[in-house]
């Protein structure tokens, strides 16, 4: 791939098998192609780098999260590159394991609180201005609903 081909938007993800249709679909449905990356807790890999500070301490606790922010950086440098969609999901195993004792409504919370840190963050790797919408799949009884936080 050319820095100028591919779709030109790429989304962020939980890579959870459960929720893979209906992010296919949404996805499809708003932007057709799309490049993912999709990554177990999605946007907490992201919003980890965004908590840490500059220099040799951020280059060694990034050591286990840099594959996903090369790919990240490499997929934002497309010039044909117009938008980011960071999509999370209530119920989200790796949160689960992360936040053992919280309530579901707190697990979603904190979820919501990482997805707009990873904003932030992308908007800082981005070599230039791009769009970043974030969506929270939820399950209204028993009907997958993707609701905008961003």
């Amino acid at each position: 791939m050319t820095p100028d081909s591919g779709p030109g938007a790429l989304a962020l993800l939980c890579g959870e098998a459960e929720v893979q249709s209906a992010f296919a679909r949404f996805l499809e449905e708003h932007w057709g192609a799309a490049d993912r990356v999709a990554v177990p807790g999605g946007a907490w890999w992201v919003a980890q780098a965004a908590d840490l500070t500059e220099g040799r301490v951020k280059k060694v606790l990034l050591r286990g999260r840099a594959p996903v922010k090369e790919v990240v950086e490499l997929l934002l440098d497309r010039v044909s590159l117009r938008q980011v969609v960071v999509l999370g999901h209530q119920d989200c195993g790796w949160y689960r394991r992360e936040a053992r004792a919280v309530t579901a409504g707190e697990l979603v919370r904190r979820i919501g609180a990482d997805m707009l840190r990873a904003r932030e963050e992308i908007e800082r790797w981005a070599p230039r201005r791009i769009t970043v919408e974030g969506y929270m799949l939820t399950d209204s009884g028993g009907q997958a609903d993707f609701r905008k936080l961003f």
